[in-house]
């Protein structure tokens, strides 16, 4: 989410070549620690004419972050949706200490 509140205020002339967000989201998930991020509504439209391209990768089980949430990010964002099947928070609890799908979007970003 901070990453979109930067793009949301970036100048016209800011653009980044991509956004890879894992488990993100642009909406309140109902922790109280993170409300002030909610307090107004994202401005989807600008957000989504500061950046190139948007991916969006998250679990089918992640207790939380609902896949939900990723839905709206391509929904709204024109994200490219990856989900992975049972993987949880996607985190070092849930056996993630590396993210190939992540290096590979990365990388593929790079080379346009």
């Amino acid at each position: 989410m901070t990453i979109l509140r930067f793009l949301e205020v970036a100048k016209p002339d800011v653009k980044v070549g991509g956004v890879v967000m894992v488990a993100g989201f642009s909406e309140s998930i109902g922790y109280q620690e993170i409300d002030n991020f909610f307090q107004t509504p994202l401005d989807y439209q600008k957000v989504k004419n500061s950046a190139q391209q948007f991916v969006a990768i998250n679990s089918d089980n992640d207790h939380y972050v609902p896949l939900a949430q990723a839905e709206i990010l391509r929904d709204k964002l024109g994200a490219e949706l990856v989900v992975l099947k049972s993987a949880g928070h996607l985190n070092d609890k849930a056996g993630f200490y590396q993210l190939p799908i992540l290096l590979e979007k990365l990388q593929l970003m790079m080379a346009i």
